[in-house]
């Protein structure tokens, strides 16, 4: 009888074959996973990166909306405000001697923007806009602009401030002195009654004295007016004083008094004229800045109009 040994050759043979290519199937499986794997988050990491693209973008609008809003708004309100300060101009030069107001825009919105000014918005703004040197330039000069539209409308603070405190300042003198002179003139008018009880009415110097106490009763029982204080009392009775009162120490005291009193109002008056000059130039001083911040923004709602949030 005749064994076959070649059986478990056969097998082996076989066998071999068989892990190899599983082995094959293995790798080509394991490689096809990764490499779906690599696709995949390839695809992920460029979905993402879109998405936060986006939202940037979406980030870098609302910064380039917001300081269009405030540019809106500066430019309407600063312009009315320089138009507020001619008025006022126009008011200091009719009654120099009174204290006058500005009307005043309540916004703070110049400081908002300046307080805008950063890498995030310079990103945004180039973003939108471009990058190149004029573009750079220009995003220099729109804060420059703001700086000295800032700078300017509070310097006018200060001076309206400043104005107004020295005119008031002088105003009290003038009101001291006048009250006394008139205190002055009512005591000695009382004893030229009280000397002459049965005809003090026919002394002259009584009539001129009783008529500018009329005159101060009438004039200061409202508000004082400085211009018509001065033009119905202060000046007619300084003009002749000296004539009509027959103690002359008397009547050169008060003409000291009245004096002082005509000095101070001189100084209100140049120094309101003065003042009256410089708030008629405030449009012109802001109107390039103006200009300038209207172009920007005009450039910004071109370059953002069409982009959604």
């Amino acid at each position: 009888m005749t064994l076959n040994f070649n059986f478990g050759e056969h097998f082996y043979e076989a066998s071999n074959s068989a892990l190899i290519y599983d082995l094959g199937i293995t790798f080509i499986s394991a490689f096809l996973g990764l490499l779906a794997a690599l696709l995949v988050n390839r695809l992920i990491d460029k979905i993402n990166t879109k998405k936060e693209a986006k939202i940037k973008e979406k980030r870098f609008l609302s910064h380039l909306k917001y300081l269009s809003q405030l540019l809106d708004s500066i430019l309407k309100s600063y312009p009315k405000q320089a138009e507020n300060y001619k008025k006022l101009s126009v008011a200091i030069k009719e009654k120099p001697l009174e204290t006058q107001l500005p009307m005043l825009q309540a916004t703070y919105d110049l400081s908002r923007l300046k307080e805008m000014d950063s890498q995030e918005l310079r990103d945004a703004y180039f973003h939108f806009i471009s990058g190149n040197e004029k573009c750079i330039e220009n995003y220099r000069k729109l804060f420059a602009n703001v700086d000295y539209l800032l700078m300017y409308f509070d310097d006018l603070m200060k001076q309206n401030e400043n104005h107004r405190n020295f005119t008031h300042k002088d105003q009290l003198f003038v009101r001291d002195c006048v009250e006394e002179v008139a205190l002055r003139l009512g005591i000695r008018e009382k004893n030229i009654q009280k000397m002459n009880p049965k005809n003090f009415q026919k002394i002259n110097e009584y009539q001129y004295l009783n008529k500018f106490s009329m005159i101060f009763i009438e004039k200061t029982k409202d508000i004082l007016d400085f211009q018509v204080i001065y033009e119905s009392y202060i000046k007619p009775l300084h003009d002749t004083i000296l004539y009509e009162i027959s103690d002359d120490n008397f009547a050169d005291s008060i003409f000291i008094l009245l004096k002082k009193a005509i000095s101070r109002l001189r100084n209100i008056e140049v120094n309101s004229k003065e003042f009256a000059k410089d708030m008629e130039t405030v449009e012109s001083r802001i109107r390039n800045s103006i200009v300038f911040l209207t172009y920007v923004n005009e450039i910004l709602k071109e370059k953002t109009r069409h982009s959604f949030m």
